[in-house]
C-alpha cells in the first residue's frame, strides 16, 4: 500500500521535530522543509507524488500564499493546510472559497492537523466543485 505523501513546511524546527512522526504515526509520508526555496525544491521534484502541503504562512523568506500560488501552478488539485500563529482573519478570508484549503492557528495538535489534512484529502480538485454542485454524478 502506497502512503499518502505530504510536504511539511515551518522553518520551527522543533515543531516539524514534533508534527512529522506525529504524521507518519497517522499513516503518511512525509517530507519537511524548513524554507520556502527548499520547500519549493522538494515539491518541483515529487508534486506528482504530494496530495497535501502543510504551510507555515510566517516563513522567513517567502510568504505561504506565495508558496500556495507556486505549488497550485504545478499540482492545482494539491491539498493545502495553511498554519498561521497570528490569527490572521484575512488569510482565512482568502481562502474561504477554496474547499482544498484549511487554515489552522498555531499551535496546535497532531489530532488537529490531521483533521484538516483528512478534510482537504476528501475534496474534489480545486473548480471541479462547481461542476459536481450542477452536475453530481
Amino acid at each position: 500500500m502506497t502512503l499518502k505523501r505530504i510536504l511539511f513546511v515551518d522553518d520551527e524546527m522543533l515543531l516539524r521535530m514534533a508534527m512529522v512522526p506525529g504524521l507518519e504515526d497517522a499513516g503518511y509520508a512525509v517530507d519537511e522543509a524548513g524554507t520556502g526555496k527548499r520547500a519549493l525544491e522538494i515539491f518541483r521534484a515529487r508534486h506528482a507524488e504530494i496530495f497535501c502541503a502543510v504551510i507555515d504562512i510566517g516563513l522567513p523568506d517567502m510568504k505561504g500564499d506565495s508558496l500556495v500560488a507556486e505549488f497550485r501552478a504545478l499540482s492545482p488539485q494539491l491539498g493545502i493546510v495553511l498554519a498561521t500563529g497570528y490569527g490572521d482573519a484575512e488569510l482565512v478570508k482568502a481562502f474561504s472559497a477554496d474547499p482544498a484549503v484549511r487554515v489552522v492557528a498555531k499551535p496546535y495538535f497532531t489530532e488537529e492537523l490531521t483533521a484538516a489534512i483528512a478534510r482537504v484529502g476528501m475534496m474534489p480538485p480545486a473548480g471541479e466543485t462547481e461542476r459536481l454542485a450542477t452536475h453530481p454524478a
